[in-house]
């Protein structure tokens, strides 16, 4: 019977008894090939197992650099921190950065929906940037302000509508003032063109401006004439006109016709007269003179003659002298100090 030694292991080598011992010739001769093969397996299980232990090695090292990215992912507390260079994830952030700035930008949004008013949520470019409860507030302030303001304005419209109404009324009644001629545009009170020219009611009872200034007759109830009339009236008033109180009475304004029914004379005849009274007094008296016969000499030399009662002043003496129709002679002695300036009038005071 012949089996293997090693079963699998290799061929040719039995357990033959007729080979006369246990390993027979052929038996060792497949020695040196199994020893061969099973040295060339050997060396590349070796080989896989130092291939499985350096993947193994990297796989652990993978598995802790996963650990630390999750952890990292998880709980880094950097804002701008990299996770890991790990498959080269930079610029990766955690879970609890995001957390964070979710929660940031939660309490911003709260911030802009309900801040307190004026209490600024962020500055944005140097502007203070403000929730929307404080505009809401503003907004509501504006609208107040403005529905007041309306209201103020409406008041207001009403006020100038009035004064409106008023200022027509008014601009008819100055326009009635100055223009109306049929009457009185308030009881007794009439236009200024009515005083000016006439109008209803005017011309009868008080007489208009124009009455008033040319109107050759009565203006007024009361008989009272125009300024003209007054100026130069000949016989229409009884009192006179300026004219006539200048120049004379009557018609043709006669010096020696009296004025009106007032029996009194005009101003050009008293000067007549007193031009005729101051020529008879000046041939009385001649005035100052240093001698008789040079006061008569100048009383001659003016074309007059000299008669009795005739007076002058001698200037020498300080005396007033008469003349008696032949000679001069003093009068009576009086203070004569001021004789020299006053004369003339002392001379007035005696002949009158």
């Amino acid at each position: 019977m012949t089996t293997p030694a090693r079963p699998g292991s290799f061929t040719g080598a039995t357990d033959t008894a007729s080979a006369g011992s246990f390993f027979g010739t052929t038996l060792v001769s497949g020695v040196s090939d199994l020893v061969a093969t099973n040295a060339a397996n050997a060396k590349t299980s070796e080989t896989n197992a130092l291939t499985s232990a350096t993947s193994a090695t990297a796989s652990a090292t993978t598995a802790s650099n996963a650990v630390t990215d999750a952890k990292n992912y998880a709980t880094s507390d950097s804002t701008f921190a990299t996770v890991s260079l790990t498959n080269n994830l930079s610029g990766q952030f955690s879970a609890k950065y995001y957390a964070n700035l979710v929660g940031t930008q939660v309490q911003l949004a709260t911030d802009y929906a309900g801040k307190a008013r004026n209490a600024a949520v962020e500055n944005i470019g140097g502007v203070d940037q403000f929730s929307a409860k404080h505009h809401a507030l503003e907004a509501a302030d504006s609208a107040t302000t403005a529905t007041t303001q309306a209201s103020t304005a409406t008041t207001k419209a009403g006020e100038a509508s009035t004064s409106a109404t008023n200022a027509s009324g008014s601009a008819t009644t100055a326009t009635n003032f100055a223009t109306k001629i049929d009457g009185a545009v308030t009881s007794g009170n009439f236009s200024a063109k009515a005083h000016a020219i006439g109008g209803t009611g005017v011309t009868s009872v008080t007489g208009s401006a124009s009455e008033w200034a040319i109107k050759t007759t009565a203006v007024d109830s009361g008989g009272e004439y125009s300024a003209k009339s007054y100026a130069i009236s000949d016989t229409t008033i009884n009192a006179g006109s300026a004219k006539n109180w200048a120049l004379g009475g009557g018609s043709g304004h006669q010096q020696n016709t009296t004025i009106g029914n007032t029996g009194l004379y005009s101003a050009r005849y008293y000067a007549a007269l007193a031009a005729t009274n101051a020529a008879s007094f000046n041939e009385t008296y001649y005035g100052a003179h240093a001698s008789d016969s040079a006061a008569q000499s100048a009383h001659t030399g003016a074309g007059n003659t000299v008669a009795a009662g005739d007076l002058y002043f001698n200037s020498s003496s300080n005396v007033l002298k008469y003349y008696t129709g032949s000679a001069w002679n003093e009068i009576a002695s009086v203070d004569t100090s001021g004789f020299s300036t006053k004369g003339f009038a002392t001379a007035m005071a005696i002949a009158l």
